[in-house]
């Protein structure tokens, strides 16, 4: 059984309540205010969350020889309004005292107190700083924000190690922009494939452009098995000259399903049958689907170059045909760098790496890249990160990790430019937003978006979860809110 605890302050100016009396009523009053929005369409009702999120409420006695003194603590608390921190065996809030009450009590030596500590968004308030459609969400995926206001108001794995002066909280990262900056294979010409077909058998392709079942533009390719005298059949575009695409690091498309258990291939040939990325996708779904593949992660066969592209393939067999498939609009991309702030105590641990990432593997935490983010040294490269389809960063992009897939910012204050550790990662500013005065940021290079929901599978290549772990010297935090 967790043995009682109500403490509140901050560093030495901590008050432990049940060693200074007692606390017989500790109340948590959710403030849940939502205000009319007008939005494209309409009006909607939308959550405000605003600096009163929610109220905790404490009453309880102060007694013994240190009563008044420590009543002098809590009025200082109170006086001082200064951010600070109630620590229970439940749960822990930051906030600020709104309200202390002493009321009269002649001729006791007890003191009786009640008082207000209003929550507000401290550490670990965390924001999306740069990407286009980039997100956060919670570890139940229940809604995608550019801000994470709290790790301590949704199921964020929220840890605090008061003695070793460190916490620890995991979201998830999106990437749902589509495109970063694409360059078109196929889109609404359908006369960029040919069929092709090769084996013994008794089918072959028949391409055709489909104007009704259509993802993107105005048009789709329809490939439907009609009989010839093939086992494989499916369409192929070929380059007379070798195609470079060593400055891509995805290959996107849209292929529609009808759940008919059927099979296709994917090749890429670099330059031939003999070099190339492949891969296998199934027909197990209904309706359009986007495919994102990392190109320097997809299965290989010989030493595919790809300075040295000459051609790709869709095909199905007869064995286990997917036909008729359609194809919309099929790309080459890069991802998108994410850049993300991060609300902090004023003093960090100096005297080793002070910030620690962490990412999902489909089974457990994998240790990834951590600095000292004073002036971004000492860094500690770790082992990788993980997108949550299972492709690492590093199999995805290939060259220096921390140059060309994370980098960390240096501890700044708001509205200040922090250094980073490398390029290519965008400079950036951090927020003029109220809360914690001190930030520290990271980037990460997001794959393309699938536009799915799935946290795990290859629809999920788009997301990483990840767990930032923070050390720091004092509890101490200048907040701004904006008050006088």
């Amino acid at each position: 059984m967790t043995a009682p605890k109500v403490k509140i302050g901050m560093d030495s100016n901590t008050l432990d309540l049940l060693a200074a009396g007692n606390v017989h009523r500790l109340t948590r009053h959710p403030l849940k205010t939502f205000s009319r929005r007008k939005v494209a369409g309409g009006e909607v009702h939308l959550p405000s969350l605003g600096p009163a999120e929610t109220l905790h409420i404490l009453e309880g006695w102060l007694d013994g020889s240190e009563a008044q003194a420590n009543l002098q603590k809590l009025l200082n608390l109170y006086h001082s309004q200064e951010l600070t921190a109630l620590e229970t065996a439940k749960y822990e809030a930051f906030g600020k005292l709104t309200d202390l009450e002493i009321p009269y009590q002649g001729g006791e030596t007890a003191v009786r107190y009640r008082l207000e500590l209003t929550e507000l968004p401290a550490w670990g308030r965390t924001a999306v700083n740069q990407g286009t459609d980039a997100y956060l969400a919670d570890l139940d995926y229940a809604a995608l924000r550019s801000q994470l206001f709290s790790p301590l108001w949704a199921r964020h794995g929220w840890s605090w190690d008061r003695g070793g002066k460190k916490f620890a909280y995991e979201f998830i990262l999106v990437n749902a922009l589509e495109e970063t900056s694409p360059a078109v294979l196929y889109d609404d010409d359908e006369a960029f494939w040919s069929t092709t077909g090769w084996g013994s058998g008794s089918s072959a392709a028949s391409l055709t452009e489909e104007s009704t079942v259509v993802k993107k533009g105005t048009s789709s390719a329809k490939v439907s098995q009609t009989s010839g005298s093939y086992d494989v059949f499916g369409i192929y575009h070929s380059w007379a000259a070798g195609q470079d695409w060593s400055g891509y690091e995805f290959v996107a498309l849209w292929l529609y399903g009808s759940n008919s258990g059927g099979k296709m291939a994917l090749d890429i040939r670099a330059p031939d049958a003999s070099n190339k990325y492949f891969a296998y996708i199934d027909d197990t779904w209904t309706g359009w689907k986007r495919l994102v593949y990392p190109l320097r992660a997809m299965p290989k066969v010989g030493s595919p170059d790809l300075t040295n592209v000459k051609a790709v393939y869709l095909t199905t067999d007869e064995g286990n045909p997917w036909a008729p498939f359609y194809l919309d609009r099929m790309v080459l991309d890069v991802g998108q760098w994410v850049a993300v702030e991060v609300f902090v105590p004023d003093t960090l641990n100096t005297a080793d790496i002070n910030v620690r990432l962490y990412s999902w593997d489909g089974s457990g935490w994998v240790v990834g890249p951590g600095v000292e983010a004073t002036d971004l040294s000492p860094w500690s490269a770790g082992v990788d990160l993980y997108f949550l389809d299972g492709t690492k960063a590093s199999e995805a992009y290939g060259g220096n990790w921390y140059n060309d897939q994370f980098a960390y910012y240096s501890l700044g204050e708001r509205g200040q430019t922090p250094g980073k550790w490398s390029s290519p990662p965008p400079d950036i500013t951090y927020s003029l937003n109220y809360g914690c005065l001190k930030r520290l940021g990271f980037a990460v290079k997001m794959p393309p978006s699938t536009l799915a929901r799935d946290t795990s599978g290859s629809q999920a290549v788009n997301k990483t979860q990840l767990k930032l772990e923070i050390t720091y010297n004092s509890e101490h935090t200048t907040y701004v809110d904006g008050s006088l």
